[in-house]
């Protein structure tokens, strides 16, 4: 579905929700990626099936059609396998991760709002929290860190894969 400016300008905010966010990471250096944004989930969506669709684009992303075709029937063998759930402080905590350097990250995200500003689309969103074991007996855990909030700019107006969108060019 798209999303008309005059709805934005009129309403100021495309959305306001919870959702499952899938963005690209990577360790190294380099620049932000043009689009970090690869996905926008409905929160009720199960983490297994947000996990195979993560596999889904990572392998588009990466591998060729060979190479695709192979892992069609072959996903035990399959580079880059969704992990989930994370363990982070020696607790689980969902959230998934798919491939490496860069890798797809996704997690149930709050409070993400899709706004505009002059010629950019920002969304905004609270990160989940982390946590750690309470006490010796590890039987209870409690908030490590409270979500932060982040932000990330893009241009108005453009798919967030530019695959069909080049052909329209």
């Amino acid at each position: 579905m798209t999303t008309s400016p005059d709805y934005i300008f009129l309403h100021g905010s495309i959305i306001d929700m919870n959702a499952w966010l899938i963005t690209w990471e990577r360790l190294d250096v380099r620049p932000e990626p043009y689009e970090k944004v690869a996905a926008i989930f409905s929160c009720r969506r199960s983490e297994r099936s947000v996990a195979e669709f993560m596999e889904f684009l990572y392998l588009r992303a990466t591998c060729d059609a060979s190479s695709m075709a192979y892992y069609a029937n072959r996903p035990k063998e399959m580079i880059g396998r969704a992990q989930y759930p994370q363990l982070i402080n020696g607790v689980p905590h969902e959230g998934i991760t798919c491939g490496h350097n860069p890798w797809l990250y996704g997690r149930r995200v709050t409070n993400l709002k899709i706004s505009r500003d002059g010629e950019d689309e920002v969304l905004k969103w609270h990160e989940p929290p982390t946590f750690c074991w309470k006490g010796e007996s590890r039987t209870e855990f409690e908030t490590a860190e409270a979500g932060v909030l982040m932000e990330w700019r893009r241009p108005e107006n453009r798919p967030l894969s530019e695959d069909v969108y080049r052909w329209r060019k």
